[in-house]
C-alpha cells in the first residue's frame, strides 16, 4: 500500500553501501521505519531528506506480509 505522509525524521541509520533507515514520526500512521535507497550517494537527491529533523512529506510503500 502506497502512503503519502507527513513527518519529521527522528532516527538515522547507515544501511549498507549506499542506502539509509529512516525512523518518520507522522500524525496518522505513527513511527514508520523507511528505507531510503541510495542516500548515501554523492549525488543523491534523497541524501537531504536522510538528515534528523527534516519536517517534510514523504512517500512510501509498505508491503503486506
Amino acid at each position: 500500500m502506497l502512503y503519502r505522509v507527513e513527518g519529521i525524521v527522528i532516527r538515522s541509520m547507515d544501511y549498507g553501501e549506499g542506502n539509509k533507515i529512516v525512523t518518520l514520526l507522522t500524525k496518522t500512521n505513527g513511527k514508520a521505519g523507511v528505507l531510503i535507497r541510495g542516500a548515501k550517494k554523492v549525488k543523491s537527491r534523497h541524501a537531504s531528506l536522510a538528515q534528523p529533523f527534516t519536517y517534510g512529506e514523504f512517500v512510501f510503500f509498505e508491503r503486506a506480509v
